[in-house]
């Protein structure tokens, strides 16, 4: 874990719980990537033995992809993994990075809240209008539906992340 991290990774109870299920979805995201790269080897060697490539690989690829980013984002915001740009807090000292931590924390879960909703409302939609994808014809809704958990799950670990007391390591007080 990054330094300065606001991490619920070492808690306990419901918390604990939480850090399982980000390993699983994180695992989940890791097949369906995974599972998408042999997707576009075997098109890849369908077009080299044969002159064509696997019928909508494409779409399978591109709904693989977007569901197992999706899954990533619990774990990557539990371990602090997202991209840190730190050039204008170089200057900082623990305790105004322990705020802006948690500032960042409480933007995250909001953010992803935000997502989540809208996503879900986009599968509601999408499931009204019978959309589906052009050359598989998968439900679109069905797409949309599978981003949810991911997006829901890494707001909640925001914002327990936020709310959370943690420890300032260099003064041993509550934050």
């Amino acid at each position: 874990m990054t330094e300065g991290a606001l991490a619920v990774r070492d808690s306990v109870g419901p918390q604990r719980a939480i850090d399982r299920v980000n390993s699983i979805t994180a695992l989940a995201g890791g097949l369906l990537i995974a599972a998408a790269s042999l997707i576009v080897f075997a098109s890849i060697l369908a077009r080299a033995l044969t002159g064509r490539s696997l019928y909508g690989d494409m779409e399978i690829v591109q709904i693989a992809t977007a569901v197992g980013a999706s899954l990533f984002l619990p774990y990557a915001q539990s371990c602090g993994a997202h991209v840190i740009v730190d050039a204008f807090t170089w200057w900082a000292g623990p305790r105004t990075l322990a705020v802006l931590a948690r500032l960042a924390a409480v933007a995250m879960a909001t953010i992803m809240a935000v997502l989540a909703w809208r996503t879900a409302a986009g599968a509601v939609g999408m499931w009204q209008a019978r959309e589906q994808s052009i050359m598989l014809g998968v439900p679109i809704w069905a797409c949309y539906a599978a981003l949810v958990p991911g997006l829901a799950l890494a707001a909640l670990v925001a914002l327990l992340q936020a709310i959370s007391p943690q420890k300032d390591k260099s003064e041993g007080s509550a934050l």
